[in-house]
């Protein structure tokens, strides 16, 4: 996931906004000592749309969606492994370790071939895994800093994008080798397959666009201005749109959300505010809702499929990246960042109401009076929420710095340290 335009523009947001949280929270843990002397305590709604909450390693930030298994791929980017969750149980049933301590990337996964493909950004590879014994098949040297991966079905071909050769290579899953290699605009990161037009649309994210390759010629057929810093998309083929999240869609510039770009003519045709850092967008194609990852706000938003309006939230863990959706369970799957784990969402109870429904897994969520019990004056009790405050506080803080300092490698290609 890349959030910012160039390491320097990392670099100058981080030193804008990181103090901000800073601040935030300090008034937080003031208030808790302002606060009257009760504990409030954190219940669970029975009618939250949130079922489970699955621990994995540490830093887990891309997912992929295995529908011939019903498993879901995540990679723990601190422990350079890949835990793998089966949806039937909602538990880590395998571990995989990439080859060479290398850091696990985005991931796609080819259904004709029971394959995941791994992108790992450190080491310019795309690791195959056979997801029948979760073992490795294949490494297809690719471009400087890989990044986003598509696979494309009617080619039968795995599209990857590297950030620092402003390139796209091909491989074939026949052969799993590069068939193709198309120049594309400055910095390319994420990538989505559009089923009905054969065309792979890819954010560039310093040019501050996104170019469509068809993948019947493996050249670049336009290229569309779609705001600042593009990063995932997802593309809808019932509806001929596909959804660009960005820090300022080219139709509303001073908000952060989605440029909708129209397949047919290649244009952006409307824009979605989605409030502070999106961060991940996955299509619930059961309900045709889209579920968009707000890092900074620990939840998911959904908004209806040809509606500009925000229809509901989700609150979830820390820190939410990459999202996948599960279609044979009717679930999505969130990676939480700060809490290494992962969220399990059952569609069904999103309520679409354009407000907060559900009651957090994290404590961001406001309480229900009916949890609050009284510590009867008690400074103890008062004592240690503040010192709990303060340590939570001074983690968030740390972490989000970590996490800044990872999308910075990322879009250079290091590992993280």
């Amino acid at each position: 996931m890349v959030r910012t335009s160039s390491l320097e523009g990392n670099q100058s947001a981080t030193l804008v906004f990181r103090p901000l949280l800073v601040l935030l929270f300090l008034l937080l843990s003031v208030a808790v000592i302002a606060a009257p002397a009760s504990v409030q305590a954190q219940t669970s709604s029975s009618s939250s749309p949130v079922v489970a909450t699955v621990k994995v390693g540490p830093e887990p930030t891309n997912l992929a969606y295995d529908s011939g298994k019903g498993e879901v791929f995540v990679s723990d980017q601190q422990t350079t492994n890949i835990s793998v969750i089966s949806d039937a149980s909602n538990a880590v049933v395998a571990t995989i370790v990439m080859p060479g301590a290398h850091v696990p990337g985005e991931m796609a996964y080819d259904p004709s071939k029971g394959e995941v493909f791994v992108n790992t950004y450190d080491a310019n590879l795309v690791v195959v895994y056979s997801d029948t014994n979760d073992s490795a098949v294949a490494q297809v040297q690719v471009g400087s800093a890989p990044t986003g991966i598509a696979y494309d079905p009617a080619r039968g071909e795995v599209f990857v994008a590297n950030a620092q050769s402003n390139s796209i290579s091909v491989i074939s899953d026949k052969n799993d080798s590069v068939v193709a290699t198309i120049p594309v605009a400055t910095e390319p990161t994420e990538l989505a397959y559009d089923s009905a037009k054969g065309e792979i649309f890819v954010a560039d994210v310093s040019n501050s666009s996104v170019s469509v390759i068809s993948d019947a010629s493996d050249k670049v057929v336009a290229t569309v201005h779609v705001g600042q810093s593009p990063d995932h998309i997802v593309c809808v083929p019932s509806a001929g749109d596909c959804y660009v999240l960005t820090l300022a869609p080219v139709d509303d510039p001073g908000q952060e959300g989605i440029s909708i770009v129209s397949d047919s003519s290649d244009s952006v045709v409307g824009s979605i505010v989605t409030g502070t850092d999106p961060d991940g967008i996955a299509l619930d194609s059961s309900r045709m809702l889209l579920l968009v990852s707000a890092s900074t706000r620990f939840q998911e938003d959904a908004i209806s499929v040809g509606n500009t309006n925000l229809a509901g939230k989700i609150s979830v863990g820390g820190d939410p990246a990459e999202v996948v959706y599960d279609s044979a369970k009717g679930e999505a799957f969130v990676a939480n960042y700060l809490d290494a784990t992962v969220s399990v969402v059952n569609d069904a109870a999103i309520a679409l109401t354009g407000a907060t429904t559900t009651t957090s897994t994290h404590a961001s969520s406001t309480p229900s009076s009916s949890a609050t019990t009284s510590s009867s004056g008690s400074s103890t009790a008062l004592s240690w929420s503040y010192l709990v405050a303060v340590a939570a506080n001074a983690a968030i803080v740390l972490a989000l710095f970590g996490r800044s300092a990872l999308k910075a490698h990322r879009r250079t290609g290091e590992a993280p340290r």
